[in-house]
């Protein structure tokens, strides 16, 4: 005949574990976003035209928007702090 006491054993172990571990702390979860964070990057310019004047110009505005995107996103990320 097999004995029962190694799985009763093993029940004991694993329940007795759960009972002795630490409670968790309560998630803290923030459904809600920053004022800072609600407001759409600035779309990007398109280009007008395909001679080398319009495309400097082109790049530039391009440059300008996603340096205000950044500015943007930098000011969301530390109003969440």
């Amino acid at each position: 005949m097999r004995s029962s006491l190694p799985p009763a054993l093993i029940a004991l172990s694993l329940l007795s574990g759960c009972a002795t571990t630490p409670t968790a702390s309560e998630p803290r979860i923030s459904l809600m976003r920053p004022s800072e964070c609600l407001s759409a990057c600035p779309q990007l310019p398109t280009p007008t035209d395909a001679d080398e004047l319009a495309v400097t110009l082109w790049t530039l505005d391009l440059i300008d928007a996603a340096a205000e995107c950044r500015r943007m996103h930098e000011t969301c990320r530390t109003s969440k702090d």
